[in-house]
């Protein structure tokens, strides 16, 4: 497998595609002439992105739907053709930070999916009920399930179109039925409580291929602090990529967890499009007069209100 026969599936919608620019703009950094592909929600109101394909040779991928909702893009795409296509599909918070895909292509090739596994031996505990599922509920329901001893984020992960048959899907995906997903009680966290459940099941079923790498750096975590923003100008990382998931994310990115890389990033996007400098100054300008707004109502206005209804 070469580089070539990987795609790489960026998915946004109106509130987010601030983040994406900054996605897109970090994997064309280190990998000029991958494939990308971007999927975009109207849901909360159509946007442009014409810089972005022009610009950054991104193909829009139409799945024939007004609107997609949580995370839905991402199972709406395993609907695609063709069978056998090799993804990377990723949510819009995420940034390349060095050119990882090469140590990971011997893996991806013999794997239907590739996630980024965090291992834990507290399957119990209360933040895995927050950001999966009750895994006590899950084995009432499905008695075969057995806990890997791991979990994974799922918004990033390498797969393989076809690989899981569309009839194993509808248990938990109706594709004709906003907003699509089953089960909600016992998966909460829709496609991440699907794929946790799922994947390692059909895996262990010998069903599919599953590998697990660690190449997730999760932007709340110690990790990301200790990390160079020279090393990941100069192309010297081989770790992964960054993801704020769960994290306090702003149109102002600089006020983001590692805010300089966001801001690396987002300047190299402008340097790359037609009045560049003068979208970004704009831009800049209108997120810090939105960030400084949402502080003074968070600081003042709301405590004001709040000690009134006391």
């Amino acid at each position: 497998m070469v580089l070539s026969d990987l795609t790489v599936v960026v998915c946004c919608n109106r509130k987010d595609v601030y983040l994406a620019k900054i996605c897109i703009a970090s994997i064309r950094y280190y990998y000029p002439d991958i494939n990308i592909e971007l999927v975009k929600d109207n849901g909360n109101g159509v946007f442009n992105t014409g810089d972005l394909e022009k610009y950054f040779n991104v193909l829009v991928v139409d799945l024939g739907l007004p609107k997609l909702g949580w995370s839905g893009a991402k199972f709406h795409y395993l609907y695609q053709k063709p069978v056998g296509k090799k993804i990377l599909i990723l949510d819009a918070d995420i940034v390349f930070i060095g050119p990882f895909l090469e140590r990971l292509l011997p893996l991806i090739s013999i794997n239907d999916y590739v996630v980024s596994s965090e291992e834990t031996a507290f399957p119990n505990a209360e933040w895995v009920k927050n950001i999966y599922f009750d895994i006590d509920a899950i084995k009432e329901a499905y008695p075969s399930y057995n806990y890997p001893g791991y979990f994974f984020n799922a918004g990033q992960i390498f797969l393989t179109l076809g690989a899981v048959d569309k009839s194993l899907l509808a248990e938990f995906f109706n594709p004709a039925k906003y907003p699509f997903w089953q089960k909600s009680q016992l998966f909460p966290l829709v496609d991440q409580s699907v794929y946790n459940y799922l994947l390692p099941t059909l895996a262990a079923a010998q069903k599919i291929k599953l590998g697990k790498e660690n190449f997730m750096i999760w932007a709340g975590g110690n990790e990301l602090l200790n990390i160079a923003l020279q090393d990941v100008i100069d192309k010297k990382l081989e770790q992964g990529l960054v993801h704020w998931a769960g994290c306090l994310r702003f149109s102002y990115v600089s006020q983001m967890v590692r805010g300089d890389i966001l801001i690396q990033f987002e300047d190299f996007y402008y340097s790359r499009i037609c009045f560049g400098l003068l979208k970004k100054n704009t831009r800049r300008v209108t997120a810090f007069l939105d960030f400084s707004l949402r502080n003074i109502y968070r600081k003042r206005i709301k405590k004001f209100i709040n000690f009134n209804n006391l």
